[in-house]
């Protein structure tokens, strides 16, 4: 066979097995050659520890599918694909059921990989990592799947698949070519396996191991600011639709738990007790972080950015061991449920198999608090536990009043705390601290504590 755009071709080596001197799609031939490269045991035996850990939190976790399905339909939204337009995802789903031998789906394999080109199919255990020749693979295939079952990994695939099968059919009825149309769908809903060579380590060494989300999607939300701008205001209205218009309204977001006051969304409605209630949208927003694996929102973190970076078992482990303290939630760790030894474990296990969400279905149902050490921290509800962790959709109320004597209170520890360094640096300087550090260090402390007052 002659060389072909798109295509590569495998080394004709024993390794290889069946696929020898064989052609394939580029990105089919990438992962053979890359799987032959066959890193030393140590590090094959750890880069499938952290496919296998991303299986348990991604694809056995049932809020994660419902989260990804939400996150999926504001990307395609966001790529032109109307929200008004749901008959495109029945006409997908027509499309992707085999018993129907549909047309577009035909013409959709013919025009390229990008119903293949999935998280799952990427990120996920990667049985080329287990053996450097494909008798291995195929024998260490059907044993590990025995065991668990390939279902969820199926239908975590499937619904990936679903989106990008709307997004190329609405695109074949306007009128876009084929190629055309299967090219704008994969960038619209991501090429998990088209990334940089410095971006596929770092993902399946576990150094920030969902880092491809947030690769693919800060362009994506970058070309829709561009394009699409009005795409993107739309989220930001449905975000802000029940939001106070009045000056108390914003302050009253002020006065949210801090890892509260981005990316949750306040609510029509309040709880029995009449408390305002919000709903986390960091779950769900594409150009949010991936869920509360990366924000750590969910159990009460500080989340953000930084937080996604280390989320990682082993950085995560090393860190809270190392300073005593959970990285999201700046919590000591011996003052969790379970102390250091539920910590990881929770941090490690798939969130309902002795993970986070097992822990919390766990006291709710108990009415236990999320903190035994906190008097902040209130019994968790048992309804709202179950909409997380099977439904993703988590719904915190919020006692306003409550939060502002507490906020009175921490404001109050950060102006003694600022006060206290002050008379620190003074005393420093009569014992003869260079005066110009003296001065600077005094002039951060007193602008500090304007930003306090």
């Amino acid at each position: 066979m002659l060389a072909k755009p798109g295509f590569a071709q495998v080394p004709d080596v024993k390794a290889a097995g069946p696929a020898a001197g064989k052609w394939f799609p580029q990105a089919i031939a990438d992962d053979l050659n890359q799987g032959m490269a066959k890193p030393g045991k140590m590090m094959q035996k750890w880069r499938t520890g952290v496919g296998w850990w991303k299986y348990g939190k991604v694809v056995l976790s049932p809020g994660t599918h419902s989260r990804n399905m939400m996150s999926n339909y504001m990307l395609a939204s966001m790529a032109g694909l109307s929200p008004f337009r749901p008959q495109r995802y029945v006409q997908a789903m027509r499309a992707l059921n085999p018993k129907n031998n549909d047309p577009y789906f035909r013409e959709a394999k013919a025009a390229g990989t990008f119903l293949q080109d999935t998280f799952a199919a990427a990120e996920l255990p990667r049985l080329l990592d287990i053996s450097g020749d494909l008798g291995g693979l195929q024998k260490g295939l059907t044993a590990t799947l025995k065991k668990i079952g390939q279902q969820p990994s199926n239908a975590y695939q499937y619904e990936e698949k679903l989106f990008k099968m709307a997004m190329y059919i609405d695109k074949r009825k306007a009128g876009v070519l084929p190629k055309a149309a299967a090219d704008f769908a994969e960038e619209a809903l991501f090429n998990y396996r088209r990334v940089p060579e410095f971006i596929d380590q770092i993902r399946r060494t576990g150094v920030v191991p969902f880092v491809t989300f947030s690769y693919k999607a800060i362009p994506a939300t970058a070309r829709a600011l561009w394009q699409r701008p009005a795409t993107v205001n739309r989220i930001g209205n449905v975000f802000r639709t029940f939001e106070d218009r009045t000056p108390e309204g914003h302050d009253a977001r002020h006065l949210l738990p801090e890892y509260m006051r981005e990316g949750w969304m306040k609510l029509p409605w309040t709880d029995e007790e009449g408390r305002p209630q919000y709903f986390n949208m960091n779950y769900i927003l594409p150009f949010g972080d991936l869920g509360e694996m990366a924000t750590g929102s969910g159990f009460g973190g500080r989340g953000g950015p930084a937080a996604g970076l280390i989320n990682s078992p082993l950085v995560n482990t090393a860190a809270a061991l190392a300073t005593g303290i959970d990285p999201f939630t700046n919590q000591q760790i011996d003052e969790q449920w379970g102390g250091a030894k539920g910590y990881i474990s929770r941090l490690i296990l798939p969130s309902l198999l002795g993970g986070a969400g097992a822990t919390e279905l766990a006291h709710a149902y108990q009415g236990l608090p999320s903190n035994p050490f906190s008097i902040r921290a209130e019994p968790r509800d048992l309804t709202k536990a179950l909409l997380a962790n099977f439904l993703g959709l988590r719904i915190t109320a919020v006692d306003l009043p409550q939060q502002y004597q507490y906020r009175l209170l921490d404001i109050n520890r950060e102006m003694r705390d600022v006060q206290t360094r002050v008379r620190r640096w003074r005393t420093a300087q009569q014992r003869g601290i260079d005066p110009k550090r003296v001065e600077s260090e005094i002039e951060k402390l007193s602008e500090r504590y304007a930003e306090i007052i």
